[in-house]
């Protein structure tokens, strides 16, 4: 027992080297939660104690790629199809919104909008106290 004991007593350990071991074992713990996802994900046969042959884990996988690339490329289209109907949308409200625009610019006469004819009828009204002077 004696040979078992150091000869000479351990150094200290500083925090941050405690620390780094603390996120190491952190780290291992996590990936090691996720490779047992990995494996419940791809045991579709429920053969959770006996592992999974190399194959059926690799074709699982590869399944699992194509179809989550073929949701993002679902995803994409539904996107682009969003925004087109948005646009279509927008430029139907445009065209609702020009005819009415054209009307009021003609009733406020050619060359001014309503809010420049308004200003300008209002600036040759004479004030009161200018006529009286």
């Amino acid at each position: 027992i004696s040979e078992l004991q150091p000869s000479s007593p351990p150094e200290p350990l500083q925090f941050p080297e405690f620390v780094a071991a603390v996120e190491a074992c952190l780290a291992m713990d996590e990936a090691r939660q996720s490779v047992l996802r990995v494996f419940e994900e791809c045991d579709l046969a429920g053969q959770r104690r006996r592992g999974l042959p190399r194959d059926t884990l690799l074709h699982e996988l590869e399944a699992q790629r194509k179809h989550h690339k073929a949701l993002r490329s679902q995803q994409r289209q539904d996107e682009e199809q969003q925004r087109q109907q948005l646009e279509a949308q927008r430029l139907q409200a445009d065209e609702f919104a020009e005819p009415r625009r054209a009307a009021e610019g003609e009733a406020a006469g050619p060359g001014r909008s309503s809010s420049t004819s308004t200003s300008a009828a209002a600036s040759t009204v004479p004030l009161a106290g200018a006529a009286a002077g």
